[in-house]
C-alpha cells in the first residue's frame, strides 16, 4: 500500500504527465470510438457540412496523436497539430452553428448526468488537482 501512495506521490509531481496521459486516453478513445460507430462519425461530419470520407483521416490523426503522446514522443509537435485542430473544429462549429449554440448557453451551467458532463467535471477535477499541486 505504501508503494501505491509513493508512486502516487511520484505521478502528482509531475502533473504535466497525467495531462499528458488523459489528453491522450481522450483522443484514443475518441478514435476507436468512431471506427465501432461509423454513423455516428459520419452524422457529426455532415452536421459540421464536412465531407463523410474525412473520416478516416480524423480516425487516423486520434489514434496517432493519442498513441504519441501515451508513449510520450513528438509531444510538442502533436499538441500543436493537436491546438489547429481543436481550434479550426471549434471556429467551424461557431460558424455553422453559432446561433443556436449561444441560444444554449445557460446549458453550460447545469450538471445533467450524460457522459459529456461527467467527463467534463471530470477535467476540471483534474485542473484543480494540477494547480493544488503545483501551487506550494
Amino acid at each position: 500500500m505504501i508503494s501505491v501512495i509513493t508512486k502516487l506521490k511520484k505521478y502528482l509531481e509531475q502533473p504535466l504527465d497525467i495531462i499528458r496521459i488523459f489528453l491522450a486516453l481522450v483522443f484514443l478513445s475518441a478514435g476507436f470510438s468512431r471506427i465501432f460507430n461509423p454513423g455516428a462519425t459520419a452524422f457529426e461530419l455532415i452536421n459540421l457540412q464536412l465531407p463523410v470520407y474525412l473520416s478516416a483521416l480524423l480516425i487516423t490523426f486520434e489514434i496517432v496523436a493519442g498513441l504519441a503522446l501515451l508513449i510520450n514522443r513528438y509531444v510538442k509537435y502533436i499538441c500543436w497539430l493537436l491546438v489547429f485542430f481543436l481550434v479550426f473544429i471549434l471556429i467551424w462549429g461557431m460558424v455553422i452553428n453559432g446561433p443556436a449554440i449561444i441560444k444554449n448557453l445557460g446549458e453550460l451551467f447545469i450538471f445533467n448526468l450524460t457522459p459529456t458532463d461527467l467527463f467534463l467535471h471530470f477535467v476540471f477535477l483534474l485542473l484543480v488537482i494540477v494547480l493544488l499541486v503545483k501551487k506550494k
